[in-house]
């Protein structure tokens, strides 16, 4: 129709913009998770894009005159339970639906250019920075809400911080809370498992991969906040070295046989920070930096954790050391 049409090319480049915002908008309201979810970063661009649609579809916080769609709801027909993963099979194909819209617009970029007036391609690069560079970003986002309901992130962080960190002890086993993390796990795997039996295409090698990738990931978040306490001596951090190299042992242990922690590492791209699991295990060794090489540390990881977990970093210094940084 474009290239018949050339009068209203742009018109109809529109009216696909928008089924595919509504597609993308669909797809974040039913397997994404809510804005403020700890745990679960989502970039500026995403997230501005993901209220603009609500606005613009629901009419909430936009203008109140222009024409909104009902509110979405999911098919009645599938469960979102524990059971079924939460929907594991219709989250697949919406996440992995992502990536071919994805890949097809890419192709189609160019044939686009050339039957759109100029004055147009403007809007049509905004269209491709703005949405279709943020599909990937949906996709992972769409699997990690998956991980928070397996997982709960507050329930897990809280286990690791009524460890007694503040010990002059190392015990010589690891903590309780890896068990926790173990069970979870083996429950995850077999349902996984189960699940692929009877899902038919089956799952790509690459998509099983995403999905232990975000769920380690999401583990080793957790960790990591859980470990950002103030109190904490050198034998604490011991113990949280003991913890971290006997639940990498776990892991690969419950990985499928073509995947360990090391190759899932090489696969996740974390949007330029530094990944799971050297994340967790630089944060551990950054406690033993000494005091005139710190600053260096802090400065060189500054991007890799929050503010809160660095403060706790250096004050757990500080009190090892007794010292005022």
């Amino acid at each position: 129709m474009m290239k018949s049409l050339s009068n209203v090319s742009w018109d109809v480049c529109q009216g696909m913009i928008e089924v595919i915002h509504w597609y993308l908008f669909s797809s974040y309201t039913f397997f994404g998770p809510s804005m403020n979810i700890p745990g679960i970063r989502i970039s500026s661009t995403l997230r501005t894009n993901i209220l603009g649609m609500q606005a613009k579809f629901l009419k909430i916080g936009g203008d109140p005159k222009s024409p909104s769609r009902p509110p979405l709801k999911m098919n009645e027909k599938i469960s979102m339970n524990n059971n079924n993963l939460f929907g594991l099979q219709q989250r697949v194909v919406c996440a992995e639906s992502l990536l071919f819209l994805m890949d097809a617009l890419y192709k189609l970029k160019p044939s686009l250019q050339k039957l759109l007036p100029k004055q147009n391609n403007h809007q049509l690069n905004q269209f491709y920075q703005s949405s279709v560079e943020t599909l990937t970003e949906l996709r992972e986002i769409i699997y990690k809400e998956l991980c928070h309901r397996l997982v709960p992130a507050d329930t897990l962080v809280t286990k690791v911080q009524n460890v007694d960190w503040n010990t002059n002890d190392i015990p010589m086993t690891h903590s309780p809370y890896i068990d926790l993390i173990s069970a979870s796990l083996e429950g995850f795997k077999n349902r996984f498992q189960n699940l692929q039996k009877s899902t038919n295409p089956p799952l790509s090698k690459d998509t099983i991969q995403t999905i232990w990738s975000m769920m380690i990931s999401h583990i080793f978040d957790c960790l990591l906040e859980g470990y950002a306490t103030p109190q904490c001596t050198a034998e604490g951090r011991a113990m949280m070295g003991i913890d971290y190299r006997n639940l990498i042992d776990k892991i690969n242990q419950l990985l499928p046989n073509t995947f360990t922690t090391a190759n899932l590492v090489k696969n996740e791209t974390n949007h330029g920070l530094i990944v799971f699991p050297k994340r967790l295990e630089e944060y551990i060794k950054g406690y033993y930096e000494q005091e005139a090489d710190l600053e260096g540390w802090l400065k060189k990881h500054l991007n890799d954790y929050t503010n809160k977990q660095l403060k706790a970093l250096v004050e757990s210094g500080s009190w090892n050391l007794n010292i005022k940084r």
